[in-house]
């Protein structure tokens, strides 16, 4: 059930121009929601977020500075004092798992690092495994929750 509407067991949908959802599980009323569009954290000053009317979803769009270039290192994206390659990808601590989107650019996108769980009441949230950031769930034997595609544990 989302927003009050039914859906079944893989169906997808968009909510608005905000999120793409899937239905996980329909027995449990699991579903999860990941953006719609790129989301472009830390452009540099000098480029923005451009939306063409009546579409969702921008493109980065640049322009040089007074001198004609934008001052870094070339093909790369910086993070709280590292640099980072096109591709690479990096956790900041246990809070975010970032990716360099667009090096050329120094364009990167950080996402929350754990699954946010809409479990059924009678689970909880353990406490992480040692080594891993995010609390997992734990249910009684009768109830079976499904993970995400692609799931793994952080």
């Amino acid at each position: 059930l989302y927003k009050g509407k039914l859906y079944h067991q893989g169906d997808n949908w968009e909510d608005g121009c905000d999120y793409n959802c899937t239905c996980d599980d329909e027995q449990s009323g699991h579903y999860s929601c990941n953006a719609l569009c790129p989301i472009y954290d830390h452009l540099p000053k000098l480029c923005e977020v451009v939306i063409p009317n009546g579409q969702c979803c921008g493109h980065v769009e640049c322009r040089p500075d007074e001198g004609g270039f934008i001052t870094a290192p070339p093909n790369t994206c910086f993070y709280k004092g590292q640099y980072y390659g096109q591709d690479d990808t990096w956790k900041d601590d246990c809070k975010y798992k970032c990716e360099c989107l667009q090096a050329n650019l120094g364009f990167y996108r950080c996402k929350e690092l754990c699954y946010k769980w809409q479990l059924p009441s009678q689970c909880t949230l353990t406490e992480p495994a040692p080594g891993k950031c995010c609390k997992t769930p734990s249910c009684p034997p009768w109830i079976t929750i499904q993970y995400p595609s692609g799931y793994k544990e952080e």
